[in-house]
């Protein structure tokens, strides 16, 4: 679950084309801390998972219907997004 509150104002490092899909790379240190391969991470309000993380960047796949659906579908290398992780039980909400 994700409250909406943007922890961090990330960067698109890459994005390659796969097929109808796309992989995004993107820039986010303090997302990216505690991410492993099946973190959730929403980009622009687009819960995606992490398929590799490292080095204060992740990537995730993103099918062709996000893509027609989001506003991901628009972005470009060097453009900034939001970036937020799930909630823990522990977390505030507010």
């Amino acid at each position: 679950m994700f409250t909406g509150i943007v922890e961090e104002l990330g960067e698109i490092v890459a994005i390659e084309s796969i097929g109808d899909s796309a992989r995004l790379t993107i820039r986010g240190p303090l997302v990216t801390q505690d991410a492993v391969h099946g973190a959730s991470i929403a980009v622009n309000g687009v819960c995606l998972t992490v398929v590799e993380s490292g080095g204060g960047t992740f990537t995730a796949d993103v099918i062709k219907e996000t893509l027609d659906k989001s506003s991901l579908g628009a972005l470009e290398a060097g453009a900034r997004v939001n970036l937020e992780r799930p909630v823990r039980l522990s977390d505030r909400l507010g």
